[in-house]
């Protein structure tokens, strides 16, 4: 019984290291030019690209889609872009500075 519970609590801790892994591609998808942007609410918005989310059974990633946002005051938003390493590329997402 206990080699059952700690072989399911290394399979567990496996999985979950392998699930934080970060995800490289050789080639850099290309972005899907049929999104339209919306106009934007007000003159205080700005326009967030969409990020690239990693499908782990495909092994591929997929587009999400860009949204107008309101910066808090001070703060700035830093755009998403594709860091390339001797792995592959990996894509780095944006983030509010």
């Amino acid at each position: 019984m206990k080699k059952r519970i700690l072989l399911a609590f290394l399979v567990g801790i496996i999985t979950m290291f392998n699930a934080c892994m970060p995800a490289y591609v050789h080639t850099i998808p290309n972005r899907y030019e049929g999104n339209v942007r919306p106009p934007s609410p007000s003159n205080t918005h700005i326009w967030i690209d969409g990020n690239w989310i990693f499908n782990r059974q495909t092994k591929s990633y997929h587009e999400s889609r860009g949204h107008w946002s309101k910066p808090s005051r001070g703060r700035s938003y830093q755009q998403g872009h594709w860091k390339n390493s001797p792995r592959g590329n990996q894509w780095v997402r944006g983030q509010w500075r």
